[in-house]
């Protein structure tokens, strides 16, 4: 698989062919260098990056650096831009004017003594060394612990033994004493080598001061006190040491706490983000770390408050922002709060007015509302989608009818719909009801019905991951004599050919429609499957390309045997354009129809309320067991007595 940094390189790679430049990005701070990050985003769009300023730099990146690089860079003479330059090329795909960014020297005119100096501070992860954290100091505890078990047992022992006459015959102080200088000494030599046990060793010492006591047969346990029977104080030095290693333990534990506390304290907000490249998530990251203040989250959830999106696209993180009210802010926000040492206003920067779901791209007008009949190549259940966009730029999503195959008249409650909204139940080659379909069509005329009749010619979706399909559909157009179509499958007339024949007198022309999915050829040039229905509305779609041409119904052929040469034809056009979008060698060319194409803006007021209303009477069904079970009786019943009324209808 292509990795994303060689993806960007071969689609911006020509935008900074001709530059060579030297980057010099610090912080406000001259604490933090973000000269990196900013040196991949040139090498990715083309551009020469050298490590030294050298007499064959072109340009210098230039943000708080040192005055030395600023003098040279103007006695060479070379374009001195701020990091926004850099950006605005990337968004633009193009070599965008020096003069509109500028950099700027704050220490310009100052004198030295004035001049903040560089240092970089970047923090680097510190784990202090605990037993939890680190084997070699673990394993020496261990070892410490296990060996202090084994003393301990041993004192469980009396420590005077007496014979059956009272006398004492044997004391085990003096072997005790030895065993805690042998271990004395051996914490020494631990302090010596540097173990992280020093602060303990000064005060074990003080522990192993014993009185020398020597056995007698005069010496008797009420000489001796209570302290022999005691079993906390029967070897001092050792509970001494365990006191001392557990209280080292617990310090250790309490600062993490203490730490983590501390972090959460600071913290003020989680960051999501949308529509992003990795080397802009890389940036956000660097600041965040930088300035504090917020965490990541993968999806929006209770604790989001920032939303940014680093294009605006109509994405599930956007929706479910909105929902919630967070702020939605493009990348500039972090770009410009870089450049002023600290996170900013977010209102400069919120995005409230326009968020395609996915970016579309129409080329050819589109005209006022009108009874049409709408032929389009299909390649993935998206472009039914795409007509009724197509359907609300011109006020007329009420108005559209589909010619559907006879299987979707089964699909759960949608197929009861279709065939209630006027749409076309028909089945393929042989099976298929003429007289059936010019019925229905009749009627809806007399009916006055507004038409935006959908229909795909080809009969089934054109799939690269099916090439059976698309072999049978080129052996055909080969025994018919046809020319054979590489991005897209033979058209069959019948069903145009009944629309127009029926029609020709209700309707104003016929929209001969192309899609195109930009993202859809793989690695070695060959065509991938189209978005599906989910990645269309759950994840990122791609660039959507339309083109439109008006055709009047005057100019079509009424004759099957003409109009099925003249259908092929169209196909012939569009098959013609859709190699030249995905094979082109021409950058210029390739993901691009002919023409000037416009985005299609749809305000988001428009669609926001009734997805909303959707959302929200849903779940509330499913929130209780009441509306769960009509949701689902609503699903089963609902889906058999429709099947029933359209077999019955039919």
């Amino acid at each position: 698989m292509e990795s994303p940094v060689t993806a960007l390189s071969s689609l911006y790679g020509h935008v900074l062919s001709d530059v060579t430049a030297y980057v010099e990005v610090w912080s406000s701070n001259r604490r933090e260098n973000y000269s990196k990050t900013f040196s991949q985003q040139l090498v990715n769009l083309g551009a020469k990056v050298s490590k030294t300023f050298n007499k064959h730099i072109t340009h210098v990146v230039f943000k708080d650096g040192h005055q030395g690089t600023w003098d040279k860079a103007v006695k060479a003479g070379v374009k001195l831009v701020s990091v926004l330059w850099v950006e605005r090329c990337r968004e633009a795909a193009a070599h965008v004017d020096e003069s509109e960014f500028p950099a700027i020297n704050t220490n310009d005119g100052l004198p030295q003594i004035v001049k903040k100096k560089h240092k970089c501070m970047q923090p680097k992860d510190f784990v202090e060394k605990t037993p939890e954290n680190d084997r070699r100091m673990q394993r020496k505890f261990d070892k410490m612990s296990k060996e202090l078990k084994v003393q301990k047992a041993g004192v469980d022992d009396p420590v005077l033994l007496f014979d059956q006459y009272g006398t004492l015959m044997y004391s085990p102080k003096a072997v005790a004493a030895d065993r805690c200088n042998a271990m004395e000494k051996r914490i020494k030599e631990m302090k010596n080598k540097r173990e992280n046990l020093s602060p303990t060793a000064s005060q074990i010492s003080q522990t192993f001061d014993f009185p020398q006591l020597k056995p007698s047969l005069g010496y008797s346990p009420s000489a001796l006190g209570s302290s022999p029977l005691d079993a906390k104080s029967k070897y001092p030095a050792c509970d001494s040491l365990s006191k001392i290693l557990n209280e080292q333990r617990n310090k250790c534990n309490d600062n993490e706490e203490l730490k983590k506390k501390e972090k959460t304290r600071k913290i003020s907000g989680s960051f999501v983000m949308t529509s992003m490249c990795s080397e802009r998530q890389n940036t956000v990251i660097q600041v965040v770390k930088t300035f504090g203040g917020f965490v990541f989250s993968d999806h929006v959830c209770e604790t989001t408050t920032h939303v940014i999106a680093g294009s605006p696209r109509r994405t599930l993180n956007i929706i479910l922002g909105i929902a919630r009210g967070c702020w939605i802010i493009s990348y500039d926000w972090v770009l410009w709060s870089l450049e002023c040492g600290h996170w900013i206003s977010e209102e400069p920067y919120e995005l409230s007015d326009h968020f395609p779901a996915a970016p579309i791209i129409i080329y050819g007008d589109l005209p006022k509302k009108e009874n049409i009949l709408y032929i389009s190549n299909h390649q993935c259940t998206v472009d039914w989608i795409v007509a009724d966009m197509l359907a609300v730029q011109q006020n007329a999503l009420g108005h559209v009818r589909y010619v559907l195959k006879d299987g979707l008249k089964f699909l759960p409650l949608y197929g009861f719909y279709f065939s209630q909204h006027g749409g076309l139940y028909v089945k393929r080659s042989s099976k298929f009801n003429e007289k059936k379909m010019r019925n229905k069509l009749a009627s809806q005329i007399k009916a006055n019905t507004k038409m935006y009749l959908v229909i795909f010619p080809e009969g089934t979706r054109y799939n690269p991951n099916i090439p059976k399909v698309i072999a049978d559909s080129q052996a055909f157009a080969k025994k018919e004599g046809l020319p054979v179509l590489k991005h897209v499958l033979t058209p069959r007339v019948k069903a145009t050919h009944v629309a127009i024949d029926v029609m020709q007198d209700y309707l104003d022309a016929v929209y001969d429609v192309t899609v195109a999915y930009e993202g859809t050829i793989g690695n070695g040039g060959q065509r991938k499957e189209a978005p599906s229905m989910t990645e269309f509305l759950c994840k990122e779609c791609p660039k959507i390309h339309i083109l439109l041409e008006r055709i009047s119904v005057k100019d079509i052929p009424k004759e099957q045997t003409f109009m099925r040469r003249w259908l092929h034809e169209r196909f012939e056009v569009k098959d013609k354009v859709l190699t030249e979008f995905y094979d082109s060698t021409d950058p210029a060319k390739k993901n691009t129809f002919p023409g000037v194409g416009h985005n299609a803006k749809l305000d988001l007021k428009r669609t926001l309320p009734s997805f909303l209303l959707l959302t929200g009477v849903t779940a509330g069904m499913l929130c209780t067991e009441t509306g769960r079970k009509v949701y689902l009786n609503a699903w089963i019943y609902g889906t058999l007595i429709g099947i029933m009324w359209v077999s019955i209808k039919a």
